[in-house]
């Protein structure tokens, strides 16, 4: 654990894309099912896609529908709505999916891990995300690809999967630190830790972490 609270430690002093287009920079200003929804949209929209294209293709979406609701999703021609999703990873796929979790939430925003899991193209991680930034529940840790490397490379989990690092940091890490685990991550990922050179010379957990010196030979 003490490799986790030296990058926590550092991850003050930076800046990432996950701290200002992520899911948890989506607006105050906003009701809490619409801020829902729009956590939601931002999770969908992110998988295999970078923080900056999703934080565009919904300002996109925001921009055409005036506002991001379910109801003015499926009122908008499909077309349109492909023009804001065409850079995003997998975006006629994920066009389907958002016309079909706007059909399903229309009367209410789900609220628990089992009926967040039954809407098309939301995984776990994106669950756990959405139930802690939308309904401040904390109910597991979001492992996504940076979550999943930056384990391993350090080794705070020994998996192949990020279902299996999720289980691993769940058992090794306390609960308060779990939600705030991703973003620390995620952002360390996204600027020092990166999956190909990473700066391992500007990295504070260098002296520590099983992998620097190996990697540092390879960049």
């Amino acid at each position: 654990m003490d490799l986790y609270f030296l990058i926590k430690e550092q991850r003050k002093s930076i800046r990432a894309p996950v701290d200002t287009m992520g899911c948890c920079s989506v607006g105050k200003e906003l009701t809490a099912e619409e801020k829902k929804f729009q956590i939601l949209v931002a999770l969908l929209l992110s998988s295999q896609t970078k923080d900056e294209v999703t934080y565009a293709a919904v300002s996109s979406l925001r921009l055409l529908l005036n506002d991001l609701t379910p109801k003015n999703i499926l009122k908008c021609p499909e077309t349109d709505l492909h023009k804001c999703l065409e850079k995003v990873g997998y975006h006629n796929k994920k066009l389907k999916f958002l016309l079909e979790i706007s059909k399903r939430v229309q009367k209410e925003m789900p609220s628990t891990l089992e009926d967040v899991l039954k809407l098309p193209g939301i995984g776990k991680k994106m669950a756990y995300l959405y139930l802690f930034h939308g309904c401040n529940k904390n109910e597991g840790i979001g492992v996504d690809t940076h979550v999943h490397r930056i384990s391993n490379r350090i080794g705070l989990a020994h998996s192949k999967t990020p279902e299996e690092t999720r289980i691993q940091l769940e058992a090794l890490v306390p609960r308060e630190e779990w939600q705030e685990l991703n973003s620390v991550m995620v952002g360390f990922g996204q600027r020092v830790c990166l999956p190909v050179k990473p700066k391992c010379s500007s990295c504070i957990a260098r002296d520590k972490c099983p992998s620097s010196g190996m990697l540092e030979k390879k960049a």
